[in-house]
């Protein structure tokens, strides 16, 4: 897992290592990118066949990841999954998307 982010992100890398026990790499910058140029500034140092990216404000429910990886178990033409956004109460914010071959959604 590969981590990039400003102030709160050193107590979020460390919560991400306790719960998933995972190879946590961060990258820092001398200065704020932006949240498009830090993931896509990240991206190209990722490892692996899946790229999941997570904001550090986010919580998310306990089979989240295992439904989204299912989806490209299931569906051999799929190349994007995401997630139902739902508030503190559960109403829903977002969900899904589409992308066209053209790259505009």
């Amino acid at each position: 897992m590969l981590t990039t982010g400003g102030a709160r992100l050193f107590r979020f890398v460390d919560d991400l290592k306790s719960v998933l026990g995972a190879d946590v790499r961060l990258l820092r910058h001398p200065k704020s990118l932006g949240y498009l140029a830090a993931v896509t500034d990240a991206s190209k140092l990722a490892r692996g066949d899946f790229l999941l990216i997570l904001n550090n404000d986010l919580r998310l429910h306990r089979y989240c990841v295992a439904n989204l990886l299912a989806t490209f178990q299931t569906h051999s033409n799929v190349g994007l999954v995401a997630p139902r956004f739902q508030d503190e109460a559960g109403k829903l914010l977002e969900s899904g998307g589409l992308i066209f071959n053209d790259a505009k959604g």
